[in-house]
């Protein structure tokens, strides 16, 4: 006979057959979780084996569902997405049929008439339960065979003890708990009973301390008026975790000292389930010398062989995804350094083209490099690649388990790959690489030594006398509670009104999470402090636990300072009890980040000469840059930036530039293609454009945006060739390389097309792959600047390249920098508009705006200001409604949205204009 006695967790469990082990010797009784429980229950039942095939069934069934709510998204989603919305979609059909007993059907799905949404949604899951052929899933499975063995097939009896009140079970677990009590054959013991009571209520402060007070009245309203705050209670504001960690064991040791029979096991660590907290704890209180109890803080491995395998998979079936060679580049399987990784995994992101290693690489290096990078591979080849793949891994004795690993894989899938005729299947072999993480190594069994440790998620292991918790923030403490994706709450109500289908909602478990935040406290029996931390490891601000506000309510502190202190003000540190004296001296308060121009009493332009020992050359978009932000120019010079791993993305840059590419073969100085010729001609140009330029495109992913790109640029190129028309305007030169001077500064760039209208007008024009509205906006404004740019070039200087520029073309410039108009205009391909910087030069052309002169005057005095200012050495910063004061104006401030350290450094708009200037 077997008296097991339910818990929610191991911690509850450990701390339940303690208890019961001090209350003297028994037999037969087991204390422990669910899982626990059915183990015990399958050994004393003789069943037959079973073989579980309830995801073969699941994978099948949701696409044998006509018409069911997740159809369409599954059919729009690659392989790997379809596997987590059949896992959803499963778990939701398995808690449906927890919910609907052990009758194991899904029914009066009629009674929900009502609400058609839900009620579509609950017969779907039902049509998928009979598709599956009235499968259970495995945590039901094991259930229903205990039920429906016969007697004589029960060789143990058992009776189980459980409190509602600390775990809920669901209509299946209560039938197998009835199904096992009676047929025990004993009654209850009494003791036992009383054992797990105990163990639910924990422990209890002193009667009237403000700690009882919250043990027994937190979330709930209080009848009565607040209770004056004792020191049993507080709440602490400090920078981050880490600082939590170090105020926690600095509490700790000045409690120790000023209580001699107070010893570290009497204390106990509260952590979120974040391991970032589990991490420094280790080493805060590592260092501080306080042993630690049931602290969790082992990672699990990463399996980098089945990542490499997977990796490389993605890289030489086609196109490779930027995000997956950067993964493999990095992978320390390489047999280059990690600084060298790093670097290629960067110059992947950024879409180089070519990927080179440092020559002082070896030989095996370069190799690898090549394999990795060679190009989509048939079956033939796929396999020679991996074999020699898995020879060139690192061969560092800490990596043979991970080698090991990429040779299993690379063998299974040279056995797929011989069993299968015909083109590779990569989606198969992918499916062959199931990323498996190495367990974290198991960590010894609490001890009664050492502070204890206890988890958000988890029961309290032990009662102590005070409790520190950590990680105070929104969403902890009480832990969130998620909702279902497919349900809303108010639809589990009706669902439970009209069928009795009870599925757990969101309130139910946010209930339940307060509730065991409660018993948390009541493992303390002497005081309790909780730590709010101010920011995350990114330095992001957080706002405060829900529990604090449910605290306020009850208790009121006669300081005028509320609950919180904050211990980087000195008074409210003074006003804590518990802490350490501060050292005599008084600490240093952090530097405040005041933003203030800078003079660096030098050249600026000067940074980064060329070798020949001249100026670089600055080119339009980085004089946009400076227009906007000096000092997110000087950035870019010193090649400061965010460099952040993200996939591909379809951004206007990327656009522009295919569309560029597009444009310069079907406006030529050969001619202008009409329509019948833009249609024939644009594919090819097209295709070609996106293979050099943007080849993620040609993956199947992308074959929408991929079209909607070339749709785009047809209607462009359509309407295009109609303005030129129209103009009567003949092509000098495209794509052409310019230079000049601008205020003694040399200035360079390709100015998109070169027009002639007539012996005396000529027209520099700029692609833009965007609309018009903010381009007319800004040249209205005369705060234009790049097309204005490429006229100085051709007055100052002609061109940068003259090899590579016509005879005719290099004619038209030199007389055009003396004599005759130069007029600049902008073509705005998205909604097929031009817009010109001239007055009178055309007479009604369909889809072009003449804007006059004046559109680039205030950008053109702007500009050569701050010019002057680098040359002084001089870098003014931005004011906080800079960005808002450049949309106004048609300028979208892309200089102050790309790098985040510009906005660290904004002029509040009440600082004075007139600032001075702090050295370097």
């Amino acid at each position: 006979m077997i008296h097991f006695l339910l818990t929610p967790d191991a911690p509850s469990a450990m701390k339940l057959r303690r208890s019961l082990a001090e209350s003297g010797a028994l037999s037969g009784v087991i204390a422990g979780t669910w899982p626990e429980l059915m183990a015990q229950a399958e050994g004393c039942v003789v069943l037959p084996p079973t073989v579980t095939d309830w995801e073969e069934k699941l994978n099948m069934g949701v696409w044998n569902v006509p018409g069911a709510f997740w159809r369409r998204s599954l059919e729009a989603v690659l392989a790997e997405e379809k596997k987590s919305i059949t896992a959803l979609i499963g778990s939701h059909l398995a808690m449906l049929l927890e919910a609907a007993g052990t009758a194991g059907r899904i029914e009066g799905v009629d009674r929900l008439s009502a609400n058609p949404r839900l009620q579509k949604r609950v017969e779907d899951l039902a049509a998928l339960h009979e598709a599956m052929g009235h499968a259970l899933p495995p945590a039901l499975q094991p259930i229903d065979r205990i039920l429906k063995a016969s007697p004589e097939r029960t060789i143990r009896r058992m009776r189980v003890y459980h409190d509602e009140g600390w775990l809920s079970t669901d209509p299946w677990q209560n039938a197998l708990m009835g199904h096992l009590n009676g047929s025990a054959g004993e009654v209850e013991d009494p003791q036992l009973r009383k054992a797990l009571e105990k163990s639910v209520e924990g422990s209890r402060a002193p009667s009237g301390s403000s700690l009882r007070v919250m043990q027994e009245k937190l979330f709930t309203l209080p009848s009565e008026g607040k209770a004056l705050l004792d020191g049993s209670l507080q709440w602490l504001r400090v920078r981050d975790g880490v600082q939590e960690m170090e105020v926690a064991a600095g509490m700790m040791q000045e409690a120790v000292k000023q209580n001699p029979g107070l010893h570290y096991a009497d204390m106990a660590l509260l952590l979120p389930s974040d391991m970032a907290y589990s991490h420094a704890a280790r080493e805060v209180f590592t260092a501080a010398g306080i042993p630690l109890s049931g602290l969790r803080d082992a990672y699990d491995t990463r399996d980098l062989g089945g990542e490499a395998v997977l990796n490389l998979l993605y890289c030489l079936e086609d196109v490779p995804p930027a995000m997956a060679m950067a993964a493999l580049l990095s992978s320390p399987l390489m047999p280059w350094s990690t600084v060298e990784g790093n670097r290629l995994a960067q110059d992947a992101i950024d879409m180089r083209n070519t990927l080179k290693l440092c020559e002082a690489q070896g030989e095996k290096a370069h190799r690898m490099l090549e394999l990795v990078t060679g190009g989509p591979a048939d079956a033939d080849h796929l396999k020679a690649r991996m074999k020699e793949f898995a020879g060139m891994l690192d061969e560092a004795e800490e990596l043979k388990s991970h080698r090991e690993r990429a040779g299993q894989l690379r063998k299974a899938i040279a056995a797929e790959l011989t069993a299968s005729a015909g083109p590779v299947k990569w989606q198969e072999l992918r499916d062959i690489v199931q990323i498996t993480p190495q367990a974290a190594p198991a960590l010894p069994e609490p001890t009664r030594e050492g502070v204890a440790v206890f988890y958000e998620g988890q029961e309290p292991w032990r009662t102590v006398r005070q409790l520190y918790a950590a990680g105070c923030s929104a969403g902890h403490f009480p832990e969130a509670a998620s909702a279902s994706i497919i349900f809303t709450d108010e639809e589990l109500e009706e669902l439970k009104a009209a069928t009795g289908m009870d599925m757990e909602r969101a309130a139910v478990r946010g209930e339940r999470n307060r509730k065991r935040f409660r018993r948390q406290l009541t493992s303390a029996t002497e005081a309790a402090v909780f730590l709010v931390p101010g920011r995350d490891a990114q330095g992001k601000s957080l706002a405060p636990s829900s529990s604090i506000t449910f605290a306020e309510a009850l208790f009121e502190t006669g300081n005028g300072r509320g609950l919180v202190l904050t211990l980087e003000s000195s008074l409210e540190y003074n006003m804590a009890g518990g802490l350490p004296e501060k050292p005599g001296k008084e600490g240093v308060p952090p530097r405040e980040l005041v933003p203030e121009d800078l003079d660096f009493k030098k050249n600026l332009l000067e940074i980064g000469m060329q070798k020949d020992g001249t100026l670089k050359p600055e080119s339009p978009s980085r004089l946009d840059t400076l227009l906007v932000s000096p000092l997110a120019w000087l950035f870019e010079r010193l090649d400061i930036k965010a460099r952040e791993w993200a996939p591909e993305k379809l951004d206007p840059l990327k656009m522009g530039t295919v569309a560029h590419a597009v444009f310069e073969h079907l406006f030529t100085p050969e001619g202008i293609a009409g329509a019948e010729g833009i249609r024939n001609l644009l594919p090819e140009l097209y295709d070609n454009a996106v293979k050099k330029t943007c080849p993620f495109l040609l993956r199947r992913e992308w074959t929408v945006e991929r079209e909607n790109l070339m749709q785009g640029i047809l209607k462009a190129a359509l309407e295009w060739s109609e303005i030129l028309e129209a103009m009567q305007a003949r092509v000098v030169e495209t794509e052409i390389s310019l230079e000049g001077t601008l205020s003694g500064v040399p200035i360079h760039g390709n100015a998109d097309l070169l027009l002639k209208l007539d012996d005396n007008r000529m027209l520099v024009v700029d692609y833009k792959k965007s609309s018009s509205g903010s381009r007319e906006k800004r040249m209205n404004a005369g705060w234009d600047l790049q097309a204005e740019l490429y006229r100085t070039m051709i007055e100052t200087g002609g061109p940068e390249k003259e090899k590579k520029v016509s005879g005719e073309a290099a004619e038209v410039l030199a007389r055009f920098k003396s004599a005759g108009e130069i007029g600049t205009l902008y073509y705005l391909m998205n909604d097929q508009t031009a817009l010109a910087g001239t007055k009178g030069w055309f007479n009604s052309v369909s889809g072009l705006n003449e804007l006059g002169t004046a559109t680039s005057n205030a950008a053109w005095g702007k500009i050569q200001e701050q010019l002057e200012a680098l040359k002084k050495g001089l870098v003014t910063m931005n004011t906080t409604e800079d960005e808002k004061t450049f949309k106004n104006i048609g300028i979208t401030p892309y200089a102050i949205e790309n790098n985040p350290l510009v906005r660290l450094f904004m002029h509040n708009e009440t600082t004075p204009t007139e600032k001075e200037t702090v050295n370097e």
